[in-house]
């Protein structure tokens, strides 16, 4: 993706999470990333 090499540098993935539609009010599935700055 553009920009990427950008996040890469500045950030470390600590976690992708999924919720599912039965799990949030808007009753939509959805992914999530928590990112540490370096």
């Amino acid at each position: 993706c553009e920009g990427c090499g950008e996040i890469a540098d500045e950030f470390t993935l600590k976690g992708v999470y999924q919720v599912s539609s039965s799990e949030n009010y808007e009753r939509q599935e959805a992914s999530a990333i928590f990112l540490i700055k370096k």
